[in-house]
């Protein structure tokens, strides 16, 4: 088995955050994709507290 490093990168917006017309997170992700990166996943937040 090839030992792989791996990183995860998180990115806090709201979810009326725009760039140019495109919702923020939409964008976010079509970029990782057309960048290569192996997965993208995006989750709401009800209510959160902190960092």
């Amino acid at each position: 088995m090839e030992n792989r490093q791996h990183s995860v990168l998180k990115i806090y917006a709201s979810s009326t955050d725009r760039l140019g017309g495109q919702l923020l997170y939409e964008a976010i992700v079509l970029r990782a994709r057309e960048a290569g990166i192996s997965g993208a996943t995006v989750y709401r937040g009800m209510m959160g507290y902190g960092l």
